[in-house]
């Protein structure tokens, strides 16, 4: 039996706004917390591309760390610090 992700939720999915994604990402400094995660290392694939001033990618796990971080170096956005802690 397979499971619908909108099942789980109890309540209608909402789609992102991309008008207010822009006004809260580009041109700001954006931290990520758990960017090594399989939900955090996600974020920031979708925040890179809103080109924000500088990312903070921050995790426990020193490996995941490196490997979003070279992901997202291996990318190539312009005019993006990313910087992992």
């Amino acid at each position: 039996m397979e499971i619908d992700v909108r099942d789980l939720l109890g309540r209608k999915p909402v789609e992102p706004d991309d008008k207010l994604l822009k006004i809260n990402i580009s041109k700001k400094v954006v931290l990520v917390t758990g960017a090594g995660g399989s939900i955090g290392s996600e974020l920031c694939r979708q925040i890179v591309s809103l080109k924000p001033i500088k990312l903070v990618l921050y995790d426990i796990s020193e490996s995941s760390l490196y490997q979003i971080e070279q992901e997202l170096l291996n990318i190539g956005v312009a005019n993006v610090e990313i910087l992992p802690i």
